[in-house]
């Protein structure tokens, strides 16, 4: 495939070596009719670019031509217009559906013994996964449903040694900082949502 090289380009760095076509062709392994016709036409095949930009130590975009933009400085001006209007109707949306971060205090106790009393950073609609003692999986994910209330959906998975069971999968609808339990087997899981 033929390309539009730049001819002045390679004409003038031929001069500057003081080489003349003959020995361009001789350096750069091409023929002398190629150096000729390129010189001439402007025109040169891939092989040709390459061999001509190792000899004269440049990059092959330096001596490929540019193609010329057959479009109006208005056709420009208007998608420059619209893809900076896409941009921006792009990033409010994203600012405006990006999740909020829900913290979740989370207790288990069993039988009155705290068994974990920890704090699960919640992405609003990702899943928190919190695993105790290998013996029980619990997942959550929160939902702010209105100013101060925050659903917290779980699910509470039994682990053993042949997988892992779900045993019991509650929500809760809570406020800001009140307390929900949830009770399942012997275990209390006590949820408390700050936002």
């Amino acid at each position: 495939m033929e390309m539009q090289i730049n001819k002045q380009l390679i004409k003038s760095k031929r001069v500057e070596r003081a080489w003349s076509q003959s020995e361009l062709a001789q350096v750069s392994g091409l023929s002398l009719r190629t150096i000729q016709r390129i010189e001439k036409s402007g025109t040169a095949s891939l092989e040709s670019i390459k061999a001509l930009a190792a000899v004269y130590e440049v990059k092959v975009m330096e001596i490929q031509l540019k193609p010329e933009s057959k479009g109006t400085k208005l056709t420009r001006k208007a998608a420059v217009f619209f893809a900076g209007t896409a941009v921006m109707a792009a990033s409010v949306f994203t600012l405006t559906a990006s999740a909020k971060p829900v913290m979740v205090d989370l207790m288990l106790t069993s039988q009155g013994q705290t068994l974990a009393d920890v704090q699960v950073l919640n992405e609003e609609g990702a899943f928190s996964e919190i695993v105790f003692s290998d013996k029980l999986k619990i997942r959550l994910t929160s939902k702010i449903e209105q100013e101060n209330q925050v659903k917290i959906v779980t699910e509470i998975y039994s682990l053993s040694s042949e997988g892992q069971v779900l045993i019991a999968s509650p929500s809760v609808t809570v406020q800001h900082q009140k307390q929900a339990e949830v009770h399942f087997d012997d275990y209390q899981l006590s949820l408390s949502p700050n936002l």
